[in-house]
């Protein structure tokens, strides 16, 4: 997402992940149940909910300044 924003011309200022209600209430029992997939990986199972829990990112973009 981010090399779309920048092919784009654009320079990403920031990345919020948002998950949502429903997927709170189920996310947990998703993430126990692929634990042993995650220790296989060799990720942490903080890393693997950071990264599998949220359903949307929202980017912060702008054009880039031009000196003159």
């Amino acid at each position: 997402m981010v090399g779309l924003m920048e092919q784009a011309g654009l320079v990403v200022e920031n990345v919020v992940a948002r998950t949502f209600e429903a997927a709170d209430s189920i996310g947990p029992d998703v993430i126990d149940y692929l634990e042993p997939l995650a220790h296989y990986l060799g990720v942490g199972s903080d890393q693997l909910a950071q990264r599998a829990m949220p359903l949307q990112y929202v980017l912060q973009a702008r054009k880039p300044l031009h000196a003159t």
